[in-house]
């Protein structure tokens, strides 16, 4: 029966575990510059690197916009429909972010040392990644298209595992700078590699392809808005006012929630694209059948681990932060 159903789910399981690895390289590596902050640095050099972090991630946010998910919803379309427009993706995709940053950097230096004052510095040593982070996303959106999860597994678990080394370095000798400067650094070789792994595509541009990309991120952007507004945007709030201290211990109770989410997440990202070819076939019922039986699933699952770690955590926090237990 085990055997059946394995079989039945092959390609989800396998998806999902190199899924799996490919986080552990991505947001692993950036997991692991959050905690030696959270361990090296001082409460309130770890809230200044949160607080510079949550603005820059708010630009990014508004850099990618959902056009990474929407360029990974075409292309799993365009590969089932249209081999033409599929290589034309990448490139006008591109276009759009680097629009959209050039927008955004110029805005950050008009603006940020009127609002940020003195932690406008911190930003600046940050701005790179209102490029980079989502020009990563997007490499990711297109690997994800092409399911080809594998592929991204290798190249970032080799990125990230190459990584550690450095940002260990930067933190432990450079401390807050250090922080700051290895999240550039991190992206920047992560993109590179991402790039070698995948040079299927042309420099032509394509307005439709431009513009059937722009209208599904800009509603899924409204998403990712209203998600932001709503976990991250009380760091802005506290920065604002002072609090350094206080993100420090809401950016990690942050982070504890976001890893628990996370198994649901990678699932979704990794089935994504064969709702994207049901949708492609007019398949609207499977669509249903399929979304109903993850919900039920989910569920169930979302409350037993609530459970469990609802008395687990207090534990962990108490053993490893005991600067932030409370």
């Amino acid at each position: 029966m085990l055997k059946n159903k394995y079989l039945q789910h092959k390609e989800t399981i396998q998806n999902l575990i190199w899924r799996m690895l490919q986080v552990a390289g991505k947001q692993g590596v950036i997991f692991i510059i959050f905690l030696l902050c959270a361990k090296l640095l001082v409460p309130y050099d770890f809230g200044i690197y949160n607080y510079a972090l949550a603005i820059v991630f708010l630009l990014v946010m508004f850099g990618d916009f959902g056009i990474s998910t929407a360029t990974s919803k075409y292309v799993a379309e365009y590969n089932v429909k249209d081999k033409g427009k599929l290589k034309s993706v990448l490139f006008n995709s591109g276009i759009i972010i680097f629009g959209l940053t050039v927008v955004l950097t110029i805005l950050t230096l008009l603006f940020g040392p009127t609002y940020l004052k003195e932690k406008y510095v911190y930003v600046l040593y940050l701005l790179p990644l209102v490029f980079l982070a989502p020009m990563t996303s997007l490499y990711d959106g297109v690997y994800r298209g092409l399911k080809r999860f594998k592929q991204l597994a290798v190249i970032s678990l080799i990125v990230g595992i190459v990584s550690i080394f450095f940002v260990y370095y930067l933190i432990k000798q450079y401390g807050l700078m250090g922080a700051l400067i290895s999240q550039n650094v991190f992206y920047l070789v992560l993109l590179i590699g991402l790039g070698f792994g995948y040079r299927e595509f042309n420099f032509k541009v394509n307005r439709k392809v431009m513009s059937e990309i722009g209208k599904y991120s800009f509603t899924y952007g409204l998403a990712i808005l209203g998600n932001y507004l709503f976990i991250r945007f009380g760091i802005l709030i506290l920065g604002h006012y002072g609090y350094i201290e206080e993100i420090a211990l809401y950016e990690l109770i942050n982070k504890v929630f976001m890893i628990l989410l996370l198994p649901f997440t990678l699932l979704g990202q990794v089935v994504a694209p064969n709702f994207s070819e049901f949708s492609a076939r007019k398949q609207t019922k499977k669509i249903y059948e399929k979304a109903m039986k993850y919900t039920f699933v989910f569920f169930f699952i979302g409350i037993a681990l609530g459970l469990l770690f609802y008395f687990l955590l207090p534990f962990v926090f108490e053993i490893f932060f005991e600067e932030y237990f409370s």
